[in-house]
């Protein structure tokens, strides 16, 4: 894979692609957990904590969505590529020269690796990320200095060691215990456990105390618990009042009613005179 730079100043040299990644995003930003394409829209999230696919479930997404693509009508082509693929490679005009043959697949895939330079060979292996990796099919490279590796984020169970003319894949033969295989987490990891030694500068925002990472634990997990609960009545408030300090609660007063009195009308029938009730609440 070479580098092929567009013009200076010619943007639509670059319109081919920038396309193709603009459908892709226009459907990544309808995924839970997406943090939208402006500042406006990102506001209030935090894409750490609302986060829903790792980096293994959006690469499987991306290859699903790309299959799709593949499967769309497109409105230039007026069929899908696949369609158009197939009927160009039946007469005959598909540049065969640009298709990936078996045999160059996984030297394919090994360019789009991460890649990590200036390494040494040992008699013992490759030290790289806290591990040791090693092969006999190093040994004819003993020695040799400023080796480029390539490896997998998020599996650092084994590497690819570049040497003349290929690369070799090496397998970890010594880790430490609970040293994740993700290459984030152990960086993360190691840039804690770096800044907690004495005279060591880190940098400004960094967590670095088990108590406030536990904290910051404890938050997360009280929102997600606010959020499921968001839908349930409240409940009322606790009297927080000291025992020694709540005033004393007394019977209810019982109303004293007297019997009706019967007042002669002068309509000469006699009437009903219902008393009114009326209740002293603070009287003892």
């Amino acid at each position: 894979m070479d580098w092929d730079h567009r013009p200076v100043d010619k943007k639509w040299y670059g319109g081919l692609i920038e396309r193709v990644i603009g459908t892709f995003m226009g459907e990544v930003h309808f995924l839970p957990g997406t943090t939208g394409s402006n500042v406006i829209q990102r506001a209030g999230l935090n894409p750490e904590r609302d986060a829903r696919y790792n980096i293994v479930e959006c690469g499987k997404w991306l290859l699903e969505q790309a299959i799709i693509y593949h499967g769309t009508v497109h409105e230039g082509l007026h069929s899908t590529p696949r369609q158009a693929w197939v009927h160009y490679d039946s007469q005959g005009l598909l540049d065969h020269e640009r298709v990936i043959r078996p045999d160059q697949q996984k030297r394919f895939e090994i360019d789009f690796l991460a890649p990590s330079y200036n390494h040494t060979i040992q008699p013992y292996g490759i030290n790289f990320a806290g591990r040791r990796y090693h092969s006999i099919e190093l040994d004819p490279y003993i020695g040799a200095r400023d080796v480029e590796i390539m490896f997998q984020p998020y599996d650092l169970d084994s590497i690819w060691v570049m040497v003349p003319g290929r690369f070799l894949h090496v397998p970890c033969i010594y880790t430490k215990n609970q040293l994740s295989k993700n290459w984030e987490s152990y960086s993360s990891h190691k840039a804690l456990s770096s800044a907690r030694h004495v005279g060591h500068s880190a940098p400004a925002g960094l967590i670095d105390d088990e108590h406030a990472l536990a904290a910051q634990k404890r938050q997360r997990e009280l929102a997600v618990e606010v959020e499921t609960q968001k839908n349930k009545k409240p409940r009322p408030p606790k009297d927080i009042t000291a025992k020694t300090e709540r005033l004393s609660t007394h019977p209810t007063v019982q109303p004293v009613i007297g019997p009706p009195r019967i007042i002669e009308s002068s309509r000469g029938a006699p009437e009903v005179l219902q008393p009114t009730l009326i209740i002293d609440r603070f009287k003892k």
